[in-house]
């Protein structure tokens, strides 16, 4: 332990031998203050030409247009000074453009580790990051500064949801000092993404300086030469330094065709992708990182960035490139001259005017010698009238009004070809400016207009640019700063806004960890894609007067997309009345439509039936069992009709056997010979005979009625007597009269 205090102790010696007058401190071994300030100065002379242009730019627009010294000469003559700033409504043409504008950012999957569902997620909450930002005033804000100036900046941060959580949230800043940012030299892209390292300047008052860095003061500058551009007497100038440093980069690729970063991670994870599959390969990368510096000393620690950026977006003006040196402009740098030419002719214009003498009266002394007050009064007074006194002089003539000096014709010339430069030098006329044109319709005016637009269109290309880059860099930082299973809110493409949960697990846990996450943000590769054009208030604008036009031209289609056209309206209950149409489609359309959106709220419910098309269906089911009814009321009466005829053939048989009986009672009253007959088996049979007779009236008078039914059951005959009573086969001569012949005996009567 002795020994390891000596060591440091001797390293913390030979540190403090390293420190010198010029550099009292040192951000560890990584930095050099001297080393940084000579890259601060490298930029600084660089661009140092386009950063006085461009202070210059600004304060031109907010009125210093004249030169110092010949304001001072006009002032000192007594010549009016007079400044007529047109550049402010040309500034506010351009931009008001991109005030319009609305950016659609849509983030893309790129390989087969990530899907669309995340890509939608990952969009949602990049919106969302911009609506809590209020990115839109910050992006308009850099565009002022852009088109004037010919730059601006803004800046991706991260911060603490709030004082009680350790959740971290992304924002966007407009910086403080947008035009003296200093980027790498070298650095050509536009949105300076190749850049190694960038200087981000702040300005704070000597307190503010003192309260925030105590443990720096401001007399350790005192001796440092390379900080005399840094503090003042009331001001004390620090830099946000970000910088890139050099890495070798662990890259596995999957079997899947995906991979995955694994610079930094656990030995045994990169073994278990390996056992898989996987194919680890090393390739030159960097990483950024970040420390706070004055003109004399580092002021914090260097912290790493998790992002592979620099999240510092510059927003570029014009820039034209001459050998190695590059001149950046706005709208303001060519047209200050013909504003200074504009203003010089109109305070001459109207110093020639102010010098004109009040045209005088002419006449003979004898005219005003009587009423001299009224006419020294003429030009102060309001007379009704004038007296004077005739002279035979001039002919009696009254005094008559010596007409002024005409203005100068030269003049009239040179603001009117003053006027016309600064609209040439732009590229922007009067009929962009709202000014009256030829134009009548609205066709041709939309035309003029956009001719207009095209000549500053290398302003709002550049600014789509720039926010394409934020959200490239928004998209890189998200599986860093959103690694948690939480559920953050995401914002639509119209505005709306839901809860989201991320990252939550999913399965059985293996080993300590989840077996799936729900929602995971963290994995798969995505870029950034964006659309610049009309906000989403002038699109549904634009569609709803495009639909109205489609149904008058076609109103079959109106039905169809009513909800559509509904939704589409500004009214207080558009979204009421949208969903209410919704529910009025088909049912076949209404499930096509949830289908594709996935919400299962927009499938077709089963709507309660409609009372009078209910009463409707229940009058024609009614009629339908009375035509039921008639048809099977008209097949039993022919049935019944049937069985009648053949209940009235068995009558006409038992009463043929009943004769056949009555013969044979006859027969046997008058002694007729033949074999013996059973006398009470006869009688038995003959009262079997007569209630068949009474049962088949009773069954034909019940079809009649309607009864139907079948035949009644015979009643079986007496035993001995054989089958039921059917007619008898019986010889002639056993129906001859008594006394005719023997008679022959009957068949089943023994």
């Amino acid at each position: 332990m002795a020994d390891d205090a000596l060591e440091t102790a001797a390293d913390e010696a030979e540190q403090t031998k390293k420190y010198t007058d010029e550099n009292p401190r040192e951000a560890g071994s990584e930095l050099d203050h001297g080393d940084v300030m000579k890259r601060h100065d490298r930029a600084w002379n660089y661009d140092r030409d386009n950063i006085d242009a461009a202070y210059a730019d600004l304060a031109f627009l907010a009125g210093e247009q004249w030169d110092e010294d010949i304001r001072q000469q006009r002032i000192s003559d007594s010549r009016p000074v007079l400044t007529f700033n047109r550049m402010g409504q040309f500034v506010r043409q351009v931009t008001g453009d991109m005030r319009q504008m609305r950016p659609s950012i849509k983030v893309v999957p790129v390989d087969d580790g990530a899907d669309d569902e995340i890509a939608e997620i990952r969009s949602g909450l990049i919106r969302y990051i911009e609506l809590r930002s209020d990115a839109q005033r910050i992006y308009t804000a850099a565009a002022d500064s852009q088109v004037a100036a010919g730059i601006g900046h803004w800046e991706v941060f991260s911060e603490y949801a709030d004082d009680s959580t350790f959740e971290q949230e992304l924002g966007i800043r407009l910086l403080d000092d947008q035009i003296s940012v200093l980027w790498d030299p070298d650095a050509k892209h536009p949105t300076r993404k190749d850049a190694m390292y960038c200087f981000c300047p702040v300005d704070l008052t000597r307190d503010a300086y003192e309260a925030s860095y105590p443990d720096h003061a401001v007399s350790d500058m005192g001796t440092n030469s390379l900080a005399t551009e840094w503090f003042a007497d009331d001001r004390v100038r620090i830099a946000r330094y970000w910088y890139k440093v050099k890495i070798k980069r662990r890259l596995m690729t999957m079997p899947n065709g995906g991979y995955e970063d694994l610079t930094g991670a656990d030995p045994g994870h990169i073994a278990k992708l390996t056992a898989e599959g996987g194919k680890l390969v090393e390739r030159d990368g960097h990483k950024v990182r970040w420390v706070m510096l004055n003109g004399a000393e580092f002021i914090s620690e260097p912290k790493d960035w998790p992002g592979r950026f620099i999240p510092v977006v510059p927003l570029i003006g014009e820039e034209i490139r001459v050998g190695s040196k590059i001149h950046r402009h706005g709208i303001i740098r060519f047209a200050a001259d013909p504003q200074r030419a504009y203003n010089y002719a109109r305070s001459t214009q109207t110093e020639f005017v102010g010098l004109q003498p009040k045209a005088p009266f002419l006449g003979t002394e004898e005219n005003f010698k009587d009423y001299e007050d009224e006419w020294n009064l003429s030009n102060v007074k309001n007379w009704p009238f004038l007296r004077y006194k005739p002279d035979p002089k001039n002919g009696g003539a009254p005094p008559r009004r010596e007409a002024p000096p005409s203005n100068a014709s030269g003049l009239t010339e040179c603001v009117m070809m003053a006027e016309q430069d600064m609209q040439a030098v732009i590229g922007i006329y009067n009929a962009s400016l709202g000014a009256k044109s030829n134009e009548t319709s609205g066709v041709a005016i939309q035309k003029r207009e956009r001719q207009g637009d095209v000549g500053t269109y290398v302003y709002m290309d550049n600014f789509a640019l720039s926010i394409t880059h934020t959200a490239r860099v928004l998209n890189d930082l998200i599986p860093h700063y959103y690694d948690s299973s939480r559920t953050v809110r995401v914002l639509g493409v119209d505005g709306s806004e839901r809860r989201v949960p991320i990252n939550q697990p999913q399965g059985l846990a293996i080993g300590g960890a989840a077996g799936t996450l729900q929602n995971d943000i963290t994995a798969g590769a995505y870029d950034v894609q964006m659309e610049m054009g009309p906000s989403y208030a002038t699109k549904r604008e634009e569609a709803r007067e495009g639909m109205t036009a489609f149904v008058q031209a076609f109103p079959p289609a109106g039905p169809l997309i009513a909800d559509l056209i509904a939704k589409a309206q500004d009214w207080p209950n558009a979204e009421a009345v949208a969903d209410r149409l919704f529910h009025v489609l088909p049912p076949n359309l209404q499930a096509e439509i949830a289908q594709k959106s996935g919400d299962p709220s927009k499938m077709p419910q089963q709507q309660p039936p409609d009372p009078m098309m209910v009463a409707q269906a229940q009058a024609e089911m009614a009629k339908a069992e009375g035509e039921k009814a008639k048809a099977f009321a008209a097949t039993a009466q022919g049935k019944a009709d049937v069985q009648l005829a053949d209940l009235k053939i068995q009558q006409q048989q038992l009463l043929n056997v009943k004769t056949e009986f009555e013969l044979l009672d006859a027969q046997m009253k008058l002694g007729a010979n033949g074999p013996p007959i059973d006398i009470e088996q006869l009688r038995e049979w003959a009262s079997h005979v007569d209630m068949s007779l009474q049962m088949l009236d009773q069954h034909a008078a019940s079809s009649i009625l309607g009864g139907g039914g079948e035949l009644p059951e015979m009643p079986a005959a007496p035993e001995g007597v054989g089958g039921e009573p059917q007619a008898m086969d019986m010889p002639p001569e056993a129906m001859a009269p008594p006394g005719a012949g023997p008679s022959m005996p009957l068949e089943g009567l023994v």
